[in-house]
């Protein structure tokens, strides 16, 4: 045992001075390309994570402005003559406020929300502004104004507000139309980004000691910077620069009198920005000298010692060792088949016996407990995730508070009772599987909420085999179906929609019909949906109930769906019949 225990401590020593010796074989120039990739590669991703944090300001921005201008109240705003402008005054000046408390949020980026009318009415939340300096490429901006109603974003510039004075401003722009009418246009949306606000995304960020980053758009204008001088600038032929604007991301360094700087950039794909890093590139690599010096003795110790043990160590030692590190390496990349043959009656014998009893269990291990539970766990995170609607909370929680000032309340506690029983139905008390009746009251609930949504809403059908509603199912796979009717059916059809849910028997199985009159899609979106392509909200739904289903019930059952452009579409869920509530683990 002692001889033993001595050589593996020799041979160890042996490994570690070897490895040591490579590295050091390997060229001082070549070590530094490598380590001065890694640090400019990390900036990017720096640059790249600020770039998701912006468009998600955007983002959020873009989703507001949708709310904005499908709001019944902006519509008749935009529709008054000024002799009817007193009798809605009350009316108007509760929109008002309630836009002011979205745009006056310290949270928020947005400076100024402002509704423009054709019939020359307009309400600006931060009070009467003009645009100050150069403002030639705003005002081309706000002469071509899409008429399909997509938004533009302004560059930045200085916009002087009678009650707050100068402010550094990204304008958000949009045609307003009539939802009932798209050949009416009603007026312009303009929401107003305060820049300062953006800037704190990144302005605490720092690139070595005196680096900095800003954005800019890709024709070279700076969008958003710490240093305001340079806000507004065009920098796209600058020498330093010029080479972040050629798409894509990367870096380079740029030679400068004096000093080498790193320039890392990244381009957004969606969002017309470059976002640009710079810092002196000693910044960068001092830490990377001082451990490069570190290095060198250490190899220079390591080789002498190598020198030293080498005369210690048999190849008899060395050989089995090393087969058993090169199926260890097999067993960290997932080859969990490895088998090693060595014939000895010693600790090594033993630990190579013991080596193939542990990789024949974890293989057993994997294939039994690993893998199958992860993909549920995975599932069900996806399944609660699911669940999450906050623009769907936000515009019902609206619709309820404008019915109870509109209606005197008459509507109000049926909105409440519909939401509260909803979200009571969706928690299921945190279990996987309900009752079919629980899982179609909770459509029930759903279905009033967004119809009440409506000026003309939907008809919607609800019909089950009496005798099915004891029977269990996977909890809220009905939801993200009917949602996708409701949101990608009928919203954009002119003749009255039609939405029809069934439950019924059929060959052993339980079978959920949703059927719409909607604008249907074609086979390729269908295929995309299924191969989990289609990111969009209600489309990711239906996915994840597939996959849920097929998980937790076999490949048998799942979601189909037949739909034709223009002629609607029809989603059948199978599932099993399931009589007693099943024992979750």
């Amino acid at each position: 045992m002692i001889r033993l225990r001595t050589r593996l401590i020799l041979y160890f020593s042996l490994v570690i001075v070897s490895t040591l010796l490579m590295v050091w074989v390997v060229s001082y120039r070549g070590i530094r390309t490598i380590l001065e990739a890694r640090v400019s590669e990390a900036a990017v991703e720096t640059l790249k994570q600020i770039h998701k944090n912006v468009s998600l300001v955007l983002s959020g921005i873009e989703d507001l402005s949708l709310f904005i201008i499908s709001n019944p109240d902006i519509r008749r705003f935009c529709k008054l003559s000024p002799a009817q402008l007193m009798k809605e005054a009350k009316q108007i000046q509760d929109t008002i406020e309630m836009f002011s408390n979205l745009a006056n949020n310290p949270d928020s980026y947005i400076f100024s929300i402002n509704i423009y009318g054709y019939n020359g009415l307009r309400f600006e939340t931060a009070g009467t502004s003009i645009g100050v300096g150069n403002l030639e490429r705003v005002r081309i901006l706000e002469e071509t104004l899409p008429d399909d109603g997509r938004y533009v974003v302004s560059t930045t510039y200085q916009r002087h507000f009678l009650q707050y004075g100068e402010k550094y401003i990204l304008s958000f722009y949009r045609k307003l139309r009539d939802i009932y009418d798209l050949s009416s246009r009603l007026g312009v949306l303009r929401i107003d980004i305060d820049e300062r606000k953006i800037n704190r995304i990144y302005r605490d960020l720092r690139l070595g000691y005196t680096g900095y980053v800003f954005i800019t758009d890709q024709e070279g204008y700076v969008v958003s910077s710490t240093d305001t001088e340079l806000i507004g600038k065009n920098i796209r032929n600058s020498e330093r620069y010029r080479q972040a604007f050629q798409g894509g991301d990367g870096y380079y360094r740029n030679q400068e009198p004096g000093m080498e700087l790193l320039v890392t950039y990244h381009t957004s794909p969606h969002r017309n920005l470059v976002l640009i890093g710079s810092v002196p590139f000693q910044e960068l690599t001092y830490e990377l000298k001082i451990l490069e010096r570190t290095l060198m003795v250490v190899f220079l110790i390591a080789l002498c010692a190598a020198v030293l043990l080498y005369s210690f160590l048999s190849f008899r030692i060395t050989r089995p060792l090393q087969v058993l590190a090169d199926a260890l390496l097999q067993i960290e990349r997932g080859n969990f088949e490895i088998q090693v043959n060595i014939d000895r009656k010693d600790e090594i014998g033993a630990l190579a016996d013991g080596f193939n009893r542990m990789s024949s269990e974890l293989k057993r291990m994997i294939q039994e407990v690993y893998v199958s539970k992860l993909a549920r766990k995975e599932a069900e995170l996806r399944s609660l995730y699911a669940q999450i609607h906050p623009h769907f909370l936000y515009n019902s929680l609206d619709m309820i508070y404008w019915t109870a000032r509109l209606e005197k309340a008459e509507k109000t506690s049926i909105a409440v009772g519909a939401l509260a029983k909803l979200f009571r139905l969706g928690l299921n008390r945190g279990k996987e599987f309900t009752t079919i009746r629980n899982e179609l009251e909770h459509i029930r609930n759903y279905v009033l909420i967004q119809c009440m949504r409506y000026d003309h809403p939907p008809e919607v059908f609800i019909q089950v085999d009496s005798d099915l509603e004891e029977y269990y199912v996977l909890h809220f796979i009905l939801q993200p179906i009917v949602e996708n009717a409701f949101i990608h059916g009928i919203a954009e059809i002119e003749h009255p929609g039609r939405i029809e849910i069934r439950a019924l028997k059929q060959d052993q199985r339980v079978v959920f019909l949703v059927k719409d009159n909607g604008i249907g899609m074609d086979n390729d979106k269908i295929v995309q949906i299924f191969r989990g392509q289609e990111r969009q909200q209600s489309s990711y739904g239906i996915w994840n109930v597939h996959e849920r289903i097929q998980l937790h019930h076999g490949k048998a059952f799942g979601v189909r769906i037949h739909s034709t452009p223009g002629a609607g579409t029809e989603v059948r869920i199978e599932v099993p019949f399931v009589k007693e509530e099943p024992h979750e683990s």
